[in-house]
């Protein structure tokens, strides 16, 4: 994401940014692209692997 694609999208976020939160977001914003890019996006559904918690029940 290029800088004017990362601020066109703040902007239409409607998020009032001060200049500092916003450069630190931007330096974040590089790390998240790259762990978008790892996962992957070809696996079925039924691939995942079934995870279920149960909750502690106090009666």
């Amino acid at each position: 994401m290029t800088d004017n694609e990362f601020e066109a999208a703040i902007s239409r976020s409607g998020l009032q940014l001060r200049p500092e939160t916003m450069a630190e977001l931007r330096r974040a914003s590089a790390n998240i692209e790259s762990l978008i890019a790892r996962v992957t996006r070809d696996k079925p559904v039924e691939a995942e692997p079934a995870v279920v918690f149960y909750p502690e029940q106090r009666t």
